[in-house]
Protein backbone atom coordinates (compact mmCIF):
# COMPACT_ATOMS: atom_id res chain seq x y z
CA UNK A 1 0.00 0.00 0.00
CA UNK A 2 2.74 2.32 0.78
CA UNK A 3 4.76 2.12 -2.51
CA UNK A 4 1.63 2.50 -4.18
CA UNK A 5 1.18 5.89 -2.60
CA UNK A 6 4.43 6.70 -3.64
CA UNK A 7 3.46 5.92 -7.15
CA UNK A 8 0.07 8.08 -6.70
CA UNK A 9 2.77 10.90 -5.75
CA UNK A 10 4.56 10.00 -8.76
CA UNK A 11 2.11 10.35 -11.17
CA UNK A 12 0.44 13.68 -9.51
CA UNK A 13 3.85 15.17 -10.07
CA UNK A 14 3.87 14.55 -13.49
CA UNK A 15 0.02 15.88 -13.79
CA UNK A 16 -0.49 18.76 -11.70
CA UNK A 17 2.39 21.53 -13.11
CA UNK A 18 0.82 24.08 -10.55
CA UNK A 19 2.28 22.61 -7.89
CA UNK A 20 4.59 25.24 -6.11
CA UNK A 21 8.52 24.70 -5.50
CA UNK A 22 7.77 24.02 -1.50
CA UNK A 23 4.76 21.57 -2.53
CA UNK A 24 6.83 19.49 -4.62
CA UNK A 25 9.66 19.31 -1.73
CA UNK A 26 7.07 18.34 0.70
CA UNK A 27 5.74 15.64 -1.65
CA UNK A 28 9.49 14.85 -2.73
CA UNK A 29 10.11 14.54 0.66
CA UNK A 30 7.49 12.78 2.20
CA UNK A 31 8.08 10.35 -0.21
CA UNK A 32 11.61 9.56 0.53
CA UNK A 33 10.78 9.45 3.79
CA UNK A 34 8.21 6.40 3.66
CA UNK A 35 10.50 4.93 1.72
CA UNK A 36 13.50 4.79 4.36
CA UNK A 37 11.20 3.96 7.45
CA UNK A 38 9.66 0.80 5.19
CA UNK A 39 13.23 -0.23 4.15
CA UNK A 40 14.45 0.09 7.43
CA UNK A 41 11.86 -1.37 9.20
CA UNK A 42 11.03 -4.32 7.09
CA UNK A 43 13.85 -4.63 4.32
CA UNK A 44 13.33 -4.61 -0.02
CA UNK A 45 15.24 -4.90 -2.92
CA UNK A 46 17.82 -1.72 -2.53
CA UNK A 47 19.96 -1.09 0.16
CA UNK A 48 19.58 1.08 2.83
CA UNK A 49 22.52 3.44 2.19
CA UNK A 50 20.99 4.28 -0.67
CA UNK A 51 17.50 4.96 0.47
CA UNK A 52 18.94 6.71 3.53
CA UNK A 53 21.00 8.80 1.16
CA UNK A 54 18.00 9.45 -1.21
CA UNK A 55 15.71 10.96 1.54
CA UNK A 56 18.73 12.68 3.11
CA UNK A 57 19.08 14.41 -0.65
CA UNK A 58 14.91 15.37 -0.32
CA UNK A 59 15.66 16.82 2.94
CA UNK A 60 18.51 19.18 2.10
CA UNK A 61 16.86 20.31 -1.28
CA UNK A 62 19.25 18.36 -3.26
CA UNK A 63 16.88 16.96 -5.75
CA UNK A 64 16.72 18.20 -9.28
CA UNK A 65 14.50 15.60 -10.76
CA UNK A 66 11.47 14.91 -7.48
CA UNK A 67 10.44 12.28 -10.04
CA UNK A 68 13.16 10.11 -10.88
CA UNK A 69 13.65 10.25 -7.35
CA UNK A 70 10.32 9.19 -6.05
CA UNK A 71 10.52 6.51 -8.52
CA UNK A 72 13.47 5.16 -7.28
CA UNK A 73 12.06 4.98 -3.72
CA UNK A 74 9.57 2.31 -5.25
CA UNK A 75 11.96 -0.22 -4.84
CA UNK A 76 12.13 0.08 -1.10
CA UNK A 77 8.89 -1.42 -0.71
CA UNK A 78 10.00 -4.74 -2.15
CA UNK A 79 7.44 -5.43 -4.56
CA UNK A 80 7.11 -5.70 -8.60
CA UNK A 81 6.61 -1.56 -9.46
CA UNK A 82 4.45 -0.27 -12.20
CA UNK A 83 7.04 1.74 -13.59
CA UNK A 84 9.60 -1.44 -14.03
CA UNK A 85 6.47 -3.11 -16.47
CA UNK A 86 5.14 -5.10 -14.20
CA UNK A 87 0.93 -4.85 -14.58
CA UNK A 88 -1.74 -6.07 -12.27
CA UNK A 89 -3.26 -9.06 -13.40
CA UNK A 90 0.04 -9.64 -15.91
Amino acid sequence: MLHDVNLVLYEALAETPELTPAQRHFITRRAAARAFRFRYRRGGSTSLLASALRYLRASLHLVIDERKLIAATLGDFGVPSQLAGWRPGS
